[in-house]
């Protein structure tokens, strides 16, 4: 299968860096990479083991190396010694799920940004105030794979993985989705391993995640991923002990899940990438995922305009738009909005199989005669009696059903006229809203529990 559009030969979301540690090693010989300074001999105890806090991994070395190389079996090998760092824009590096990486070269740091330049800039694809640079939940990547192979000694880490905050991003902000400090989880071989505060305090200069190695000789993989709702920078590999080898890494061959929409979709409620329903449900789908949703956005169809296009693979398409613009009241202008958004799918999209994701039932709003309404905006006539005072119109009188049904509209519209390809998926219909105490977090937002809920759900219907 086609993989999808690279950057300089790299990719996004995932940052695959696929490497042996060979101690010894004589086929890798002494190592041209340049070497920064004597890195901290224990900066801390955060590991890709899933084990421990934070630590600070010193500077971050000067400028990229220039790795020695030599012929493998599997393609070509770059080898490192004690001291050196790897930069970002190095080939052993590859970053999928996230379609526009760039790399600064003045700085020597890679931002992993979900959305495309023009879409950045665009106020008609992300608000000013959401795609200003200082706001923590648009510019966010996901995850660095690593894949090593290793006859040392276990109990010695081989690599620090080096990432930092936008320094850009107040702390006040940043540390409202992560009050810990940034999250990021750790798998090995596959198995999630758990989640590493690997930056304690406001980080601004580089710190990171422990690579630790095995001596069994086999191969293993490591995939560290990244905050979902914080603005990181990745600084690339600083290395630990001599002879370290890197082959470059194979592009990745799976469908692609992309989704766009608001806060829920994004994780808000959830405090590691791996807790949001978007990812649970392309895991155990075999996807890759590329999530540009946005917290507080709108029925954006520029979100989807500027950033899908036909050299992007996707093959299933998820849209949970919806309580926002119920926010907002005006069901009937919004609907063409939403309409405009699957057609933007579709059009450079034609195969993809494409998911609606109706609103979820939350514990905010106003309950009347059996419907709910957003307090302040939806809204039904004060009654008498028992129900005096129930319900004030200030916009429309549009429930939380009426959306559903608009965006149940727009779905049976497009099957009428032959796009057989497309679905919706009801949460209310799925169970969320039973124990909806314990599912959503805020009233609005799903807890940790109820992303963990609907994952597997959305994954069940979509197979």
């Amino acid at each position: 299968m086609a993989s999808i559009e690279k950057t300089t030969a790299r990719r996004a979301f995932f940052a695959a860096l696929s490497f042996c540690l060979v101690a010894g090693l004589a086929a890798c010989g002494d190592s041209s990479s340049s070497s920064g300074p004597d890195p901290d001999p224990d900066p801390g105890t955060s590991s890709a083991s899933g084990e421990g806090g934070g630590g600070e991994g010193g500077s971050d070395g000067g400028a990229s190396s220039e790795a020695a190389s030599s012929a493998s079996g599997d393609g070509q090998t770059f080898c490192f010694n004690t001291g050196d760092t790897v930069r970002p824009n190095s080939p052993i590096f590859a970053y999928d799920g996230v379609w526009y990486p760039e790399y600064d070269e003045a700085q020597q740091v890679e931002f992993l940004f979900r959305h495309s330049p023009e879409c950045r800039a665009n106020g008609s694809c992300i608000r000013g105030d959401l795609a200003n640079i200082g706001y923590n939940r648009v510019h966010a990547g996901a995850i660095v794979r690593v894949n090593f192979v290793s006859s040392g000694d276990p109990g010695q880490r081989g690599a620090q993985a080096l990432f930092s905050v936008n320094p850009e991003v107040a702390e006040s902000n940043w540390r409202k989705p992560y009050p810990a400090g940034p999250a990021f989880g750790v798998h090995q071989d596959g198995v999630y391993k758990g989640k590493v505060t690997a930056m304690n305090g406001y980080a601004t200069t580089p710190k990171g995640a422990w690579i630790n190695m095995s001596d069994d000789g086999a191969p293993h993989s490591v995939e560290i991923t990244l905050p979902h709702q914080l603005p990181m920078r990745f600084h690339g590999l600083r290395i630990m002990h001599d002879n370290v080898c890197f082959s470059v890494p194979a592009p990745l061959d799976k469908p692609v899940m992309a989704v766009v929409g608001n806060s829920l979709a994004h994780g808000e409620g959830q405090f590691v990438t791996e807790e949001t329903f978007a990812w649970i449900a392309s895991r155990e789908l075999g996807y890759e995922l590329v999530n540009l949703a946005v917290g507080g956005s709108t029925i954006t169809p520029e979100m989807v305009s500027m950033n899908f296009d036909a050299s992007k693979r996707v093959d299933l398409a998820v849209v949970e738009w919806g309580f926002n613009d119920w926010n907002a009241g005006g069901v009937d202008a919004a609907k063409a909005k939403f309409a405009q958004v699957i057609e933007n799918i579709r059009a450079v999209q034609p195969a993809a199989k494409i998911a609606v994701i109706v609103p979820f039932p939350t514990l905010i709003g106003t309950t009347f005669e059996g419907k709910t309404y957003l307090q302040g905006y939806g809204c039904v006539q004060p009654g008498t009696g028992a129900n005096e005072g129930v319900g004030v119109c200030t916009t429309d009188s549009t429930t939380i059903e009426d959306w559903r049904q608009m965006e149940r509209d727009v779905v049976a519209e497009r099957q009428a006229a032959g796009d057989a390809n497309i679905v919706v998926v009801d949460p209310v219909a799925l169970g969320m809203e039973a124990n909806l105490t314990e599912l959503v977090s805020d009233g609005i937002h799903l807890s940790v529990a109820g992303a963990a809920k609907f994952g597997p759900l959305l994954a069940a219907q979509l197979q």
